[in-house]
């Protein structure tokens, strides 16, 4: 259980890293949210929203491989 717990917790790192390096804020070609135009923000926005309800897809089918319910995650994750 706990194993299965950090290899999602791995996936998550991952994933977030990816995103935040995607949007550019990790390599400062973005240096501050506030200093976008509104145009860069709702682009970025959208992205984010898309990957975000991609990678809670990926989580479903990782806990749907290992039996377990969302609710059962997050009650071990916590």
């Amino acid at each position: 259980m706990t194993e299965i717990i950090m290899q999602i917790e791995d996936i998550e790192k991952t994933f977030t890293f990816g995103l935040q390096e995607q949007i550019g804020l990790r390599k400062g070609s973005i240096s501050r949210y506030e200093e976008m135009t509104q145009k860069q923000a709702d682009e970025i926005n959208a992205r984010m929203y898309y990957n975000y309800i991609k990678w809670v897809r990926v989580q479903d089918v990782g806990l749907k491989k290992c039996g377990l319910t969302r609710a059962q995650y997050e009650a071990v994750k916590k």
